[in-house]
């Protein structure tokens, strides 16, 4: 939600859990956090990334991407 609210230029309240990530979609950098998204399209899939790698779990599959973003770009 912070994300959305930075969007719309609204302050996120105390009460919204996460960080902002536009400095992120507009390639300013950021923290140094980890990013953890879920996807539900059908079945779940999870990724975690840092600046460093990315990895994806796909839940239908079973099975895992890892991905070392210096050399993975796309």
């Amino acid at each position: 939600m912070p994300t959305i609210l930075d969007l719309l230029g609204l302050p996120a309240s105390s009460e919204a859990m996460g960080t902002s990530l536009l400095s992120y979609m507009k390639n300013r950098g950021g923290p140094d956090l980890p990013v953890f998204t879920e996807l539900y399209s059908p079945g779940k899939k999870t990724s975690l990334r840092n600046k460093k790698n990315k990895i994806i779990f796909n839940e239908a599959t079973n099975r895992a991407f890892l991905f070392d973003l210096s050399r993975d770009r796309k």
